[in-house]
């Protein structure tokens, strides 16, 4: 809808990508898989209060 002009102002089509001055989180999607970026996603979801934390297991 935004590329046919239907949502007006929409970051990164017809408005500018301004990216924040200081992110909380940075995922590097070019350096890292797709399940780390994930799970750092969700810890700092956890760590900020919106998510539960989640009891994890030790990995193999």
């Amino acid at each position: 809808k935004a590329f046919s002009g239907e949502i007006q102002q929409f970051t990164g089509v017809s408005d500018p990508y301004e990216p924040p001055v200081a992110p909380e989180l940075h995922i590097r999607t070019d350096e890292e898989e797709p399940a780390g970026s994930a799970r750092r996603v969700i810890e700092k979801l956890e760590e900020l209060g919106y998510l539960k934390p989640a009891k994890r297991h030790a990995r193999r």
